[in-house]
């Protein structure tokens, strides 16, 4: 036993400052960690809300911070996740998001005259990385109906039976959304959804509750939708982003196809979206990240490793006595 511990504990020193920086690298940025007080929260400052992009350039490539013109490395470990093949430049080795591409943003700061927004970092479906927000269209979610509509909500008193006797749930995003249903057929999801935060009463006089349990709109009047309810509130056009909040989705906005930018002369792009040499963009953050997680993962390997020495003097000192 004293022997397996031993061999757990090396095994766990010898691989903590791989995992502590796997951590770092993919899940941090620096910069809004360092400066988060000057930040401010797109909405919800945990989850943000999702942008397509739309660059006159037909692509932007998110920055290691605002105003730099250093790139965000696609390192391999990234690539072996099969998530990231479409948005690496095919010979620099760097982040590019296509027009018309969805991603999450959460956070904004400005900089030199210019709002720049930073994707929510996942090492699952998206990068970390600073975007100029004139670059992004902000979609129209849940949160969006619920702003406009708030007035005409109410408490929900009536019955459940209808939501506790269906064998199928239909979750709307919002109450006559035209896209993003989910069908739940657990009894168990459909049980926690009998109870809703609060009633919405649409113009042809079903019944909706916001569900407390998926944070959904689900149809009181049909759970199930088995009457083929329409989508008589379909999301509105693309908005540009506009700070504080208030978007106007009624204003035209411009949409410029996507493409890629020119592999045979990539030092000579538009001014406003300079694509940068890669020497200089996949070394500086991580070997400034690396520089950081040396002062963090040494006093904790050399703690680890003298609770090693401690836990087996102690045990083999228990079974002499």
């Amino acid at each position: 036993m004293t022997k397996r511990i031993f061999i757990i504990c090396i095994l766990l020193l010898l691989f903590m400052p791989t995992l502590f920086a796997r951590g770092d690298v993919v899940f941090g940025n620096a910069f809004l960690y360092d400066n988060i007080d000057e930040a401010e929260p797109i909405d919800n400052p945990y989850y943000g809300r999702r942008f397509r992009v739309n660059s006159p350039d037909g692509y932007v490539i998110p920055r290691a911070e605002p105003g730099s013109s250093e790139g965000v490395p696609n390192d391999s470990w990234y690539r072996n996740k099969g998530s990231h093949g479409d948005v690496a430049h095919p010979e620099y080795n760097i982040f590019v998001l296509k027009n018309g591409e969805t991603y999450r943003f959460t956070h904004t700061y400005y900089h030199d005259g210019v709002y720049w927004g930073v994707m929510g970092s996942s090492h699952i479906y998206q990068p970390t990385g600073w975007v100029p927000m004139d670059n992004l269209l902000i979609l129209y979610e849940r949160e969006d109906f619920e702003a406009e509509t708030q007035d005409f909500f109410y408490a929900y008193t009536g019955s459940f039976d209808a939501l506790l006797s269906t064998s199928k749930l239909v979750e709307w995003q919002w109450p006559g959304a035209d896209r993003e249903r989910i069908v739940y057929y657990d009894k168990e999801t459909i049980i926690r959804c009998a109870k809703v935060l609060y009633a919405y009463k649409d113009p042809d006089g079903r019944e909706w509750g916001k569900a407390a349990y998926t944070e959904g709109w689900i149809c009181l009047s049909d759970p199930g939708n088995s009457s083929k309810i329409p989508a008589f509130y379909p999301a509105p056009d693309l908005a540009q982003w506009i700070p504080g909040g208030i978007y106007d989705w009624s204003a035209k906005v411009t949409i410029w196809p996507p493409k890629l930018p020119p592999v045979d002369d990539p030092f000579n792009p538009s001014p406003d979206n300079p694509i940068v040499d890669p020497t200089e963009s996949l070394t500086s953050e991580a070997s400034a990240n690396n520089l950081n997680l040396v002062w963090l993962v040494v006093p904790i390997s050399v703690f680890v490793a003298v609770a090693v020495v401690v836990a087996v003097f102690l045990i083999r000192k228990s079974r002499r006595a």
